[in-house]
């Protein structure tokens, strides 16, 4: 049980289960306790309960666990991924303050390194230099030491003292990648870069073993050439040769090929196209399964016209890597070379075979992929095969529907598709997939009259889908005096709201009204002056939106409460000069695009019709019902 609790970072359910019940067991002194909940924490965290997972830190983090620092330092480390940089910076000068005296050497020397990394990253880069060379005095020759002195030199400036510290960080750790781009880099600060080669032997004489980094330099010069402005490829192309020349025999295999199909790829740019074709050979013989070699070799072959070769080749690199668009685009060019383009859902569908888990995003990277290739029949094709997929994987089903909507527009299939939609919606009305195909489509073609009938429905059948409803009151913007009503009947079971309720129901769904506001107008002030109602309507707007809410239940009765009481103060003190700038200030704050044009909140009020759509949609959330209950908590 105690095994299974200490890798809850590997095993994160089964760890975070062992953990509760160890700590439920009791029987434990303190310290072992904290122990379990430490462990507990990287359960949480690997199962994405983050809100749990930063409360058991925290918790760590204050009391007064013995090894307290290590809770203190994993919360510094999550805080800078995070830039938090300041407060990353505090717990790790916490951490040091409670460091066991015996903690080894090269960890204090190291924790004062990240401490130096995180000064400078909070723009405090003379505290940064004071905990770099504290970190030199306790282990001068760490490797990770070294370079933090080394690199806080060069950034300040320091060019002729970072040199010599660097290159001892490279004598200290040969295959240290950051230390072999840094040494080019600041030789070309220093304008030295003719030093390099020089600097090289002093460093493989006096080491043999790094010759290992005279290959990564040579690797990592070639990308330098190949990055500037005015690319070089002479000089990248003896870079790579020169590396290529020394590779070292723990190499990995993969590494090697890759070096070789970039040096390829160079030769190709500069017209040498037999050692170009030589070079991605060398590189298919060392790692004959890399997708990268095969991609550039398929290529090459299709360059020289050899499309068959080419195209068994592109296929098997997808085979490798399924999503690489260039992959995917060169598959389709390939196809359409061989006049082969009605292949594409075959070989599609033999390559996700084989990666069943990523199906969904496969697809949609092909699915894309032929529809920037002006595929659209194809794409459109593709893309409703596997809607089913594609739906429950994505995270706004409406821009399915609207690329769909938009592929069959291209392709134009739309007319005949909107005809048997049609007909379908007549002898099915519940049928979602119908509704909002079709509303998409004429949507998309701007037939927003005719969009609203389905979309309504739409609505009706799931007022709670946030997406839907967003999409229908845009197209209602559009459609005017001819958006469809909601719940026309039902407008009489509305509840009542006085303005005074108004601005009081407010101050329950948001407290922070009854605080003294910024400008120091209290709550009081605004229940006596209607004028200053905004400040109220101001809270009721936050998140009031229904276009922009997530799919859980209570945040959308939260919404709907919110656009209710948003539209009630409005109405109150339309003429009052706070709500004039208010319904400004909202127009500049709250645009969202819809089909890659700018919708903003207030827009939704510009027509009476619409403005009763939404309050129908938010008292049928409501359930009509006048008792509001809190916003949930956000953890």
């Amino acid at each position: 049980m105690m095994f299974a609790c200490a890798q809850a970072g590997s095993f994160p359910a089964e760890g975070v289960a062992a953990c509760n019940e160890l700590l439920e067991g009791g029987g434990f002194h303190a310290n072992e306790r904290y122990q379990f909940r430490y462990w507990r924490y990287f359960g949480l965290h690997e199962t994405g309960q983050v809100a749990f997972a930063v409360r058991e830190l925290t918790e760590l983090q204050n009391s007064d666990w013995e090894y307290r620092y290590r809770a203190l330092l994993t919360g510094a480390s999550a805080l800078s991924v995070a830039e938090e940089y300041e407060m990353s910076v505090e717990l790790t000068e916490r951490a040091l303050d409670v460091l066991p005296e015996n903690h080894p050497t090269e960890r204090v020397a190291n924790i004062w390194s990240q401490l130096a990394w995180r000064y400078e990253a909070a723009g405090r880069l003379s505290d940064a230099m004071v905990a770099s060379e504290t970190a030199m005095g306790i282990a001068p020759d760490h490797p990770y030491t070294v370079e933090i002195s080394a690199w806080l030199h060069r950034k300040n400036g320091a060019y002729d003292i970072a040199l010599p510290i660097l290159i001892r960080a490279l004598e200290l750790g040969p295959g240290d990648d950051w230390a072999v781009r840094e040494l080019p880099y600041l030789l070309s600060l220093m304008e030295r870069q003719d030093d390099l080669d020089d600097i090289l032997d002093q460093l493989t004489q006096a080491n043999p073993d790094l010759k290992t980094l005279e290959y990564l330099f040579w690797l990592e010069m070639a990308d330098d050439y190949t990055d500037v402005e005015n690319e070089d490829y002479e000089k990248t192309v003896d870079a790579f040769e020169r590396g290529l020349a020394l590779v070292p025999e723990n190499a990995s295999s993969q590494d090697v090929a890759d070096a070789w199909t970039r040096l390829s790829w160079r030769y190709q740019k500069l017209d040498r196209f037999e050692e170009a074709r030589e070079a991605v050979q060398t590189a298919y013989e060392i790692a004959p399964d890399y997708a990268y070699t095969l991609r550039h070799k398929s290529w090459l072959h299709r360059l020289d016209g050899e499309y068959e070769i080419g195209l068994g080749l592109i296929i098997r690199s997808l085979e490798i890597d399924p999503e690489h668009d260039r992959g995917i685009k060169a598959l389709l060019y390939t196809l359409k070379q061989l006049d082969r383009g009605d292949d594409v859902a075959q070989i599609h569908n033999d390559i996700v075979a084989g990666h069943a888990p990523d199906r969904a995003s496969i697809t949609e990277k092909w699915v894309d992929a032929l529809e920037e290739a002006g595929e659209y029949a194809q794409a459109a094709e593709l893309l409703e095969a596997e809607f089913d997929l594609l739906q429950e994987a994505a995270e706004d089903e409406r821009q399915l529907f609207m690329q769909l909507a938009r592929m069959l527009i291209e392709s134009g299939e739309a007319e005949a598709r909107i005809a048997e939609l049609t007909v379908r919606a007549n002898a099915e009305p519940a049928d979602r997939f119908t509704l909002y195909l079709l509303g998409a489509l004429h949507h998309a073609r701007e037939e927003f009259a005719l969009g609203g009938n389905p979309l309504r429905d739409l609505v009706r059948l799931e007022p709670g889908n946030a997406k839907a409803a967003g999409l229908f009151l845009v197209n209602c913007l559009g459609a005017g005096d001819d958006c469809p009503p909601l719940w026309p009947k039902k407008r009489a079971d509305r509840p009542e709201i006085s303005c005074e309720d108004a601005i009081e129901l407010d101050a329950i769904v948001h407290p922070n009204t009854l605080e003294p506001l910024e400008n120091g107008i209290s709550f009081n002030e605004v229940l006596q002056d209607p004028d200053k109602s905004w400040v109220a309507a101001s809270a009721a707007y936050t998140g009031a939106t229904i276009a922009q809410m997530n799919g859980t239940r209570e945040n959308r009765i939260g919404v709907a409460q919110a656009t209710i009481l948003y539209d009630a103060i409005m109405e109150c003190f339309p003429d009052s000069e706070g709500t004039r700038y208010y319904r400004e200030y909202t127009r500049s704050q709250s645009v969202q695009e819809v089909n890659g044009e700018e919708v903003f909140f207030q827009d939704l009020y510009s027509h009476e019709n619409l403005r009763q759509n939404r309050l129908d949609l938010a008292w049928e959330v409501k359930g009509y019902n006048l008792g509001f209950s809190p916003q949930p908590t956000r953890e």
